[in-house]
């Protein structure tokens, strides 16, 4: 396995690098950002080296992860375009303290987490953050760059489209869909489909912008 380059270097990184130390499943070498982003020399001990400067992490030798900002998926996606144009193999992270009926068919550059169950026959595009505790169903289908926050739980055969940010607790009733650049707030129930661009919260939930 080639050495990894992890574009990225805010909280959300510091936190994967704080699972891969624990579970010893990854190799970083450094960090990278876009020039205008460089801030630190260093962090976690690993370099930090402009995204423009990367002739001495070349493809040809090195893996990479994009692990943008939480709930910036637009740039998160024009960071993934970067990466490839560059020319890097993109990985897919799945902890070993996942648990998973069969692994789903899959793109690439996902994060699954410690302690997410991910049900049999799923699907999901690139990009993809499946956080702690998350629950998905038999079934799912998931487009790319969604973020499900910890203690998700999405039933079977739920379709959940593009760049859609699942909040803390929140509940979805099997064999319904969200649309693309979706936000369901924290703790909602939903039990109905919601479409593109929508805000859904409460319980049962209601899109409200």
């Amino acid at each position: 396995m080639k050495k990894l380059i992890i574009y990225g270097a805010g909280v959300q990184t510091r936190q994967f690098l704080t699972e891969i130390e624990h579970y010893g499943t990854a190799d970083p070498a450094a960090l990278t950002v876009d020039r205008d982003y460089l801030k630190e020399d260093r962090v976690f001990g690993l370099p930090v080296i402009a995204f423009e400067d990367l002739a001495q992490y070349p493809p040809e030798d090195y893996d990479m992860l994009v692990i943008g900002a939480y709930g910036r998926q637009r740039l998160v996606e024009n960071m993934y375009r970067k990466a490839k144009e560059k020319g890097y193999r993109l990985i897919n992270y799945i902890s070993p303290q996942a648990l998973i009926d069969v692994e789903p068919v899959m793109g690439d550059n996902n994060i699954i987490y410690a302690g997410a169950f991910l049900g049999f026959d799923g699907q999901m595009g690139s990009g993809n953050i499946i956080r702690q505790q998350v629950y998905l169903g038999h079934e799912f289908r998931i487009g790319n760059l969604n973020v499900f926050s910890p203690g998700c739980n999405i039933g079977g055969m739920v379709h959940v489209g593009d760049r859609c940010w699942i909040g803390l607790g929140a509940n979805v009733r099997d064999k319904i869909s969200i649309g693309d650049d979706c936000t369901i707030g924290m703790g909602a129930a939903v039990v109905k489909s919601v479409e593109s661009y929508a805000v859904a919260t409460g319980v049962p939930a209601r899109v409200v912008a």
